[in-house]
């Protein structure tokens, strides 16, 4: 079966995603780490610091702004998700190379104008911060 083309959107913004990240100095360790209730975009890290990602990529703001696409009910499964693979690394690993756990997301809006892709790429950090 053929993805549907929010699908195939949301798998284009991932792999820029990947490659801004990784352009960057991020070591992408984990992606699409899933959990009952919870799932986590991209697991990396850069120096001592684990970063969780959110990746959200829309076409257009039909839906609201993307600085505000993430729900209370989202952001505790991101939580959760994040809580069980920090508990899965400690049983992995009694060498801990991480100092700092952070959560960010990335805002990626893709225009398609007659077959010609265009991404626009915003970097949130610390997006739990209040």
């Amino acid at each position: 079966m053929e993805p549907k083309f929010s699908q195939k959107i949301g798998q284009l913004g991932e792999q820029l995603a990947c490659r801004y990240l990784e352009a960057r100095g991020y070591k992408i360790l984990v992606k699409n780490f899933r959990i009952p209730g919870g799932e986590i975009d991209l697991i990396t890290q850069k120096n001592f610091c684990l970063t969780f990602f959110e990746i959200k990529t829309r076409q257009n703001n039909r839906f609201g702004e993307m600085e505000e696409a993430i729900s209370k009910f989202q952001r505790n499964a991101l939580m959760r998700a994040a809580h069980t693979y920090l508990d899965r690394q400690k049983s992995f690993s009694s060498q801990r190379t991480v100092h700092e756990v952070q959560f960010d997301m990335l805002a990626i809006e893709i225009k398609i104008i007659s077959s010609k892709k265009t991404a626009y790429l915003k970097h949130y950090k610390n997006i739990f911060l209040e």
